[in-house]
């Protein structure tokens, strides 16, 4: 059994909400160099893009878009942004959130609750709203 054909990424495409963050631009980063096609979505097309030029400059196919995850017009407008460029999505991260200051409190459990719950809240609604075949998964004690 081929365990790198069975488990490969490889010419699939992810969007990251929160792309040009921290986190969301290590991952597509990361996803990029394992060959997926990446979508950055980020509040704002500047840095969605610029997180995205860094990428194909690397010889990798990411596109960055701007877009507002909690506005359903915003939402689909980057849906059909980003099947033009790559066709159907098959892997979706939520990293949108965790660098808006208004986002989190100084008292660590509220903080981790938040994020958790906006996160939840988030994988619901963009599966709802994005698409119909997107399944979510969480996990209740990160």
């Amino acid at each position: 059994m081929d365990l790198q054909a069975l488990f490969s990424i490889k010419n699939k495409t992810a969007v990251i909400t929160g792309g040009s963050g921290a986190l969301g631009s290590a991952m597509a980063r990361g996803l990029a160099q394992a060959g997926v096609r990446v979508a950055i979505l980020s509040l704002h097309l500047e840095s969605a893009e610029r997180v995205a030029a860094a990428i194909r400059a690397d010889g990798d196919a990411a596109v960055g878009i701007g877009c507002d995850v909690v506005d359903r017009i915003s939402l689909e407008q980057a849906r059909e942004q980003v099947h033009r460029a790559f066709g159907p999505v098959d892997i979706l991260i939520n990293a949108a959130g965790g660098n808006n200051p208004h986002a989190t409190t100084t008292v660590y459990s509220a903080a981790k609750a938040a994020v958790a719950n906006f996160a939840s809240w988030l994988a619901v609604y963009m599966a709802q709203e994005y698409s119909p075949r997107i399944r979510v998964k969480t996990y209740p004690h990160i």
